[in-house]
């Protein structure tokens, strides 16, 4: 089964949500503070 997170606002007056990357998936793929991430929509 896969992770589960919960999407936030970023800021109180941002329309912008944040969510948390799960340490699992942050060590499987070698993720650090600063590291750019590339969305795509499949």
């Amino acid at each position: 089964m896969g992770e589960i997170t919960v999407l936030n606002k970023a800021t109180t007056k941002s329309r912008s949500l944040r969510t948390t990357i799960p340490m699992s998936i942050v060590t499987q793929v070698n993720l650090s503070e600063g590291d750019k991430l590339n969305w795509e929509i499949n």
